[in-house]
Order: C-alpha cells, then structure tokens, then sequence
C-alpha cells in the first residue's frame, strides 16, 4: 500500500514569505518547505515509494486554495496551473475532490470528534442533486456522525466559505468547526472565547441517538 505525505503551506511561503508550514503534522520552518520544494528529498524526505508527495497550497486568509505536486506547486507560485477541483454533475466526487476535501478536513468534521481522515465518509452536506457535488458541499464524516447527519430527524448541517461546517443540533444549538489550520495557532489569552465554536453549550448526549 503506498504512502501519502502532505505538505500544508501557504503559496507566499512557497514564494519566499516566512510563514510556517506544515509536513506529515510537524511543523517545520518556511526555508525548510521551500527546500523540500525544490528537492524532494531535502530534510531526509522523498516520495514514498508506490506513493505520494503532494504540496496542499493554503490562501492568505488560511483556507485550502489547491493540492498538487511538486511541479504543479511551481507553477502555481507563478501564478499558473494551480487550481482547486472542478465541480461535477454527477453524484459520485471525483478523485480530486477527494483528495481536496481529505486533506482540507484531515478529520471528521462533526465537532468534538477526532477520527482521522481515513476512517471517513466524503458527504454531502447539501443532499444531492439539491446540492451540487462540490468542494464547497463536501466535507468528511465519520461513519457515526455521517448516520446522525442522514437519519437523525432535526440536524443540520451547513457548509461556511472556507471550508467551515456548520451543525445544528435539534434542541438549536449551532456549533463551527474550522478545518485544522496549517500550524497550530498558539492558545489564546485566559478568559479570551475559542473561536471554533459558535453556540452556547455542547449538545446533549441525548441528541444523539448513535
């Protein structure tokens, strides 16, 4: 089974800016990214064999502009060739909307919950054909959580700009979660409100009947 390794940057990182990036969930310096850029085996890292080394190419604002390889990355730090994935009219997403989606969400997006990515399902928060098979209406869900949002009478769920979800539980409590940022922003100052959440409590466990 081949491996897959992303790299998560921003494309101003890629184009000599310093933010940080992001390698297989470790942060490393932007030197270090745009030196594995140019090499793909600088840092002691190469393309696994019978996989991949896929550069994720995050905007200004943090959100996921586009996933490519290495040479697509470059000419996308040009400002060509590097474009998120096409919508399409059939129901089934296309493989690089899956990968989009995958290595935007890397989790479920249900909030609280912390299955990996590879134990998802890619759903459509929008059902379709009312909603269209987009990045934009896909977002990753545990099979548990995937269940609730199909079966569950008064959930829903609601995709924001930038990949944010949005989930209502019956009883009106709404929660966002973002997609995991490239590095970890540092906490926040005591008595400062998180900004994953937007809601008062967290549901109940009786809202859940998973």
């Amino acid at each position: 089974m081949g491996v897959s390794l992303v790299v998560h940057a921003q494309l101003s990182t890629l184009g000599g800016g310093d933010e940080p990036a992001e390698v297989d969930g470790h942060p490393v310096s932007a030197a270090q990214c745009r030196a594995l850029r140019a090499e793909a085996d600088a840092l002691g890292l190469r393309r696994p064999e019978g996989g991949t080394l896929e550069f994720a190419v995050h905007d200004a604002a943090g959100d996921l502009a586009a996933v490519g390889t290495r040479r697509a990355v470059e000419r996308g730090a040009r400002g060509t060739g590097l474009r998120r994935p096409p919508d399409t009219p059939h129901h089934r997403p296309r493989t690089g909307q899956r990968r989009f989606t995958a290595i935007r969400d890397r989790r479920c997006r249900h909030p609280h919950c912390t299955r990996r990515v590879g134990r998802t399902d890619l759903d459509h928060c929008v059902p379709w054909p009312r909603g269209a098979t987009s990045c934009d209406d896909l977002c990753c869900l545990c099979r548990r959580h995937h269940r609730l949002k199909t079966r569950a009478r008064g959930w829903r769920f609601r995709m924001l700009p930038g990949g944010r979800l949005e989930v209502t539980t019956p009883s009106g409590i709404t929660r966002v979660t973002d997609p995991p940022p490239v590095v970890d922003a540092p906490p926040a100052p005591t008595g400062a409100p998180p900004t994953e959440v937007a809601g008062t409590d967290p549901p109940a466990a009786t809202d859940c009947p998973f």
